[in-house]
């Protein structure tokens, strides 16, 4: 098998692409239905860990650590749909031109633009 080399040059091509979602809650479904069940299935029904004979958490530690842990993922999930809101809001698009990628940051209900180039 023969291999050749290409010696062309590629185009600078400027582009430019939409960074917001039609909804802010595109992407978070699945992390709100998990935050809630965490949170609303120890209250509901708490229930330990244990192995045969073997209490390894009780009923209630293992429903405080997943009552924590689902109203952490529950913050997350509202921190990014608020910055996605922000995007959504402004008009966030990510630019190509020349190597040089500038994107969208949301800083504190602002928008930043940054660069990156290669």
């Amino acid at each position: 098998m023969e291999t050749t080399k290409t010696t062309e040059k590629f185009q600078s091509v400027h582009k430019t692409f939409s960074y917001t979602p039609k909804s802010a809650l595109t992407n978070q479904w699945s992390s709100l239905a998990f935050g809630i069940g965490m949170v609303i299935v120890p209250l509901i029904y708490p229930f330990g860990l244990r192995i045969r004979r073997a209490v390894i958490l009780s009923p209630e530690v293992l429903s405080t650590i997943l009552i924590i842990c689902g109203a952490l993922l529950l913050l997350m999930t509202f921190f990014s749909i608020r910055k996605a809101r922000v995007l959504a809001a402004q008009g966030g698009t990510i630019t190509v031109d020349k190597g040089r990628v500038t994107y969208p940051e949301v800083a504190e209900f602002n928008l930043q633009m940054q660069q990156n180039s290669d």
